[in-house]
């Protein structure tokens, strides 16, 4: 069980990474922008993730006009073209805090437990992932400022699948059994790809 009482303590020390890239071409048009139910989907990602984040650091930067938000600092990427990989290294390399949460922009289901279970079992780790199927879900993630050398060296390198650099981390992992306990549906590691991901995310937050 996840003591609730400890929100706020762990909170201020934990900064959010949004990495707000891609130009969602399956779904016609700037995927972070879209209007849903009167917010923007980056806008009900961030919801989802405020009240755990000291900081909440968006990447690349964008227009910081388009989204208000009293935690939200909007930063450059500092390996441009390099892809998610580049981002998370730019938004741990800006973050205030030793750790920081990671999502993509289009994760608007996060759910608090799951997170609070993140943060409990970091340990001495670099970084706490998720494995559905067998395979790594490098997003939500918690990661460590430790892991900046060895992105930064893969980066140079050319090495930006970041699966691959994770490989070379000390990761804590967790399996669906253990996210079925705080999130049974894994809502949490949903995101909008299609058209019809875009569909499913209005019922579901129609239901909230």
């Amino acid at each position: 069980m996840i003591n609730s009482k400890n929100n706020e303590s762990e909170s201020q020390s934990i900064s959010s990474i949004i990495l707000s890239g891609g130009r969602g071409t399956r779904i016609g048009g700037n995927k972070p922008q879209i209007m849903l139910l009167g917010k923007t989907l980056i806008e009900w990602t961030i919801s989802s993730v405020e009240n755990l984040s000291r900081e909440i650091l968006i990447l690349p930067g964008g227009n910081p006009s388009q989204i208000c938000h009293p935690k939200a600092r909007f930063l450059p990427d500092l390996f441009p073209g390099t892809g998610p990989m580049g981002a998370l290294y730019s938004g741990l390399f800006f973050c205030q805090q030793s750790w920081a949460f990671a999502f993509a922009c289009d994760m608007p289901f996060v759910k608090t437990p799951l997170l609070l279970f993140m943060l409990k079992i970091r340990g001495q780790f670099d970084a706490v992932l998720g494995k559905i199927n067998g395979q790594i879900q490098p997003f939500p993630g918690l990661y460590s400022r430790n892991c900046l050398p060895v992105f930064a060296e893969d980066i140079k390198n050319g090495r930006l699948k970041i699966t691959r650099t994770l490989s070379s981390l000390n990761i804590q992992y967790f399996k669906e059994e253990d996210i079925k306990k705080y999130d049974p549906d894994m809502l949490s590691f949903f995101n909008v790809n299609s058209r019809d991901d875009l569909n499913q995310v209005i019922s579901l937050l129609g239901e909230i």
